[in-house]
């Protein structure tokens, strides 16, 4: 039942692939090697002892830190780290690589997604499911965005022809302003433009307003 251990408890953790996932596969691997009592060793506090009982004690440790890490990344990664003879040197290794790279990926993702607008003849489904793996991108970087920020990001990327529902849903109650209420809101009026061949009035809103009790 212990998945921190080696073999099929394996299966639970995820694999480090690169900067996309670093931050995540950092945290989780770092409770894994405290919940072993091994973090020490690799972050350097444990340092190799002079005594010799002393030091196979902490050799012994310090493979396993090594089987820790190397078996939850993928090969390409593991490129990086193949010279590295302790858990601490591997360590230090990947802070090197992917600390730098993560702050740079945050940039890049958040440079797209400002600049991502909705273009016509796309579906909507399409266009939000982008603007949410966007957002999955940079939470997995470590940069959590929030729903209303990303809410106000498709209302202001959307064409003339759903100005009568962005008016619609500014009105509505707080309460009912969420993400997911956008999203099935939108489809169901992006189905009433086909349908009538232009822009719509959206009520759906202010009646659920008006019914608030």
């Amino acid at each position: 039942m212990d998945s921190t251990q080696g073999g099929s408890g394996q299966q639970n953790v995820m694999k480090l692939e690169g900067s996309r996932n670093w931050n995540v596969w950092k945290f989780q691997t770092s409770v894994l090697l405290r919940g072993q009592g091994l973090y020490k060793i690799v972050d350097g506090t444990t340092v190799k002892p002079e005594d010799d009982t002393q030091r196979s004690t902490w050799e012994t440790q310090d493979g396993r830190a090594q089987t820790l890490i190397v078996t939850r990344m993928t090969e390409e990664v593991m490129l990086h780290i193949i010279s590295c003879d302790t858990a601490a040197a591997m360590w230090r290794k990947l802070l090197s690589v992917y600390e730098q790279k993560s702050e740079t990926s945050i940039h890049i993702v958040q440079q797209r997604f400002f600049q991502f607008k909705f273009e016509e003849g796309t579906e909507m489904s399409v266009f939000l499911s982008k603007v949410h793996e966007m957002q999955n991108q940079l939470k997995q970087l470590g940069e959590n965005m929030s729903d209303k920020f990303v809410i106000t990001k498709v209302l202001m990327s959307l064409p003339e022809d759903y100005k009568h529902f962005i008016s619609a849903w500014e009105s509505a109650p707080d309460d009912k302003q969420t993400y997911d209420n956008l999203v099935a809101r939108l489809l169901i009026e992006e189905e009433r433009i086909k349908e009538k061949g232009g822009p719509t009035p959206s009520t759906a809103f202010v009646a659920k307003k008006v019914k608030k009790v």
